[in-house]
């Protein structure tokens, strides 16, 4: 029965894995390479002009500079409204708290494609096209992001509020010296999802932008040109330029995932 599942979990593994190990290496293709018959996984010879042609490109530094700021400032502000609007709901008791919270709920059930003309006319009269704030605004609103957090706030032991309160604590030293450290974890993973999700966005920017200094790498990529003439390889090393950053930055914060995965939060 072991046996079994070894195979099995290897299986996946390789299915995961192979899309990646294969866009490494046809990174390093000739154009002989990908003509080639039978066809080949590993190049014939090994050569980094195509990485040194995708970087060589105008606007692909330009490209991916956008979506790292995009990243960036979406995953700060959708941390922090999530953070303090999940706060509001654990502890403050206000008119209409559990309405906002169901609203919140069913706003999951509607996919966000279905809001995408409103939005871009909501974000076309604020004159927030071709403008960084334009491209994450719509993504700010992490409901799921809310609502883990909101668990975390609720599981905390109220005597952790009481004894902080007693010494003088107010709301901003209860955030700063016992949640944010308490959180760490969760807050990391939640990062690193926001981030991820942030810089491969696409069909937002798409609509967002229409100058080319504004454009996304994830749009960059399918504005190349190389793939026009059958030049894969210069293709397959832009990919992978955003692909091995993404990779490391995964590995490291393996271990925090793993924490935050496992690490048992309702207190008793």
């Amino acid at each position: 029965m072991k046996i079994f599942k070894y195979i099995i979990t290897t299986l996946f593994v390789l299915i995961v894995l192979f899309p990646i190990f294969y866009t490494l290496s046809a990174s390093l293709f000739t154009l002989q390479d990908f003509t080639a018959t039978p066809a080949r996984i590993v190049t014939s010879q090994l050569t980094l002009i195509n990485y040194q042609r995708a970087l060589s490109h105008n606007y692909y530094l330009r490209y991916l500079f956008n979506s790292l700021v995009m990243a960036v400032l979406g995953t700060t502000l959708r941390l922090s409204i999530s953070f303090l609007a999940s706060y509001a709901f654990a502890r403050f008791n206000f008119k209409g708290k559990d309405l906002c919270f169901l609203i919140l709920l069913g706003t999951l059930f509607f996919p966000s494609d279905t809001l995408l003309q409103q939005n871009y006319l909501t974000v076309l009269h604020l004159h927030l096209t071709n403008n960084y704030l334009g491209l994450v605004i719509t993504g700010l609103l992490g409901v799921s992001q809310i609502i883990l957090l909101r668990l975390f706030f609720l599981s905390v032991p109220l005597s952790l509020y009481d004894t902080a309160s007693i010494d003088g604590a107010g709301d901003y030293l209860i955030i700063k010296k016992i949640l944010l450290p308490l959180s760490s974890p969760l807050l990391a993973s939640l990062a690193l999802q926001s981030a991820i999700s942030f810089f491969n966005s696409y069909l937002w920017p798409l609509v967002i932008t229409d100058k080319i200094n504004m454009r996304t790498i994830q749009i960059g990529i399918t504005m190349l040109g190389f793939s026009e003439s059958l030049d894969f390889g210069p293709l397959f090393a832009a990919i992978s330029i955003i692909l091995i950053p993404t990779i490391i930055l995964f590995c490291f914060a393996r271990k925090t995932i793993v924490k935050a995965l496992t690490k048992n939060y309702l207190y008793t």
